[in-house]
């Protein structure tokens, strides 16, 4: 069977025969969801110039495997677990919107690659709690039954943290060393701090979207030495508006200076 394409990101497409027991007519719109409650958010100038494949990863675990032309994310999700498509989902298209290539791959060093992988685990809180919103007020989703209910309570059980909630630039000065090593997800240490970073994030970002747009110039950034630095030049490569807005994310990685 040929790739099926969103209805409404046509640049991205299915490829369905991998998934032997969900239904792109439902599985289609709501990730095709996913993408518009990130995307409204960007700079539609400087979206990745590429098209998307959505197909299942025979590894146990989602990525994105960026391309020339094409960069393809591969989940896991299955059996319409909305939870499962959205966390995984999200942190993918996140990676898509980046769009890094050609990627840095192990063992290759990477000792700011963590940046990333945080900003992208934020991604998928942010895009499943934006989810559960519209599919509880629009009629167009009714056939997910509860899903909304269900993603903002899959949400909060992925990203539970401790009460009360450190701060984020705590731990990451703390385990700064830790942070460079690959395989996020098999690195506990390292989600329990991204969660973190991602919940503190969350209502900031949700107040000011447009934060989102900082995203967008990401892989423009050279400096691979430390994360102040790192942070220093990627605040230069933005517009002045964009500028003010990023000292949100500057706060949650290193504090008020």
């Amino acid at each position: 069977m040929p790739d099926i394409n969103f209805d409404v990101h046509t640049e991205f497409s299915w490829f369905s025969d991998d998934w032997h027991n969900d239904d792109p007519k439902r599985v289609i719109p709501f990730l095709d969801l996913s993408v518009s409650v990130l995307y409204k958010h960007l700079n539609p100038k400087m979206f990745p110039p590429k098209n998307i494949r959505v197909i299942r990863n025979p590894q146990p675990f989602p990525q994105m495997r960026p391309g020339q032309t094409v960069n393809t994310i591969l989940l896991r999700a299955e059996n319409e677990l909305w939870g499962n498509y959205a966390i995984e989902f999200g942190h993918e298209l996140c990676h898509h919107v980046v769009d890094i290539y050609p990627a840095i791959d192990p063992p290759n060093p990477d000792p700011c690659g963590w940046i990333e992988e945080f900003l992208c685990e934020f991604a998928s809180l942010f895009i499943m709690k934006e989810m559960a919103k519209e599919v509880d007020k629009n009629d167009t989703y009714i056939e997910w039954k509860n899903a909304g209910v269900d993603l903002s309570g899959f949400a909060d059980s992925q990203y539970g943290v401790p009460a009360p909630l450190p701060h984020p630039s705590k731990l990451i000065a703390e385990n700064r060393e830790n942070l460079k090593s690959r395989y996020y997800y098999r690195d506990v240490l390292k989600r329990s701090i991204s969660n973190v970073f991602s919940v503190h994030l969350l209502t900031k970002v949700q107040d000011d979207p447009q934060i989102w747009q900082c995203l967008q110039v990401f892989k423009n950034v050279t400096c691979q030495a430390n994360l102040n630095d790192f942070l220093a030049e990627w605040k230069l490569l933005l517009t002045d508006e964009l500028k003010t807005k990023f000292e949100t994310i500057e706060e949650a990685f290193l504090g008020n200076k």
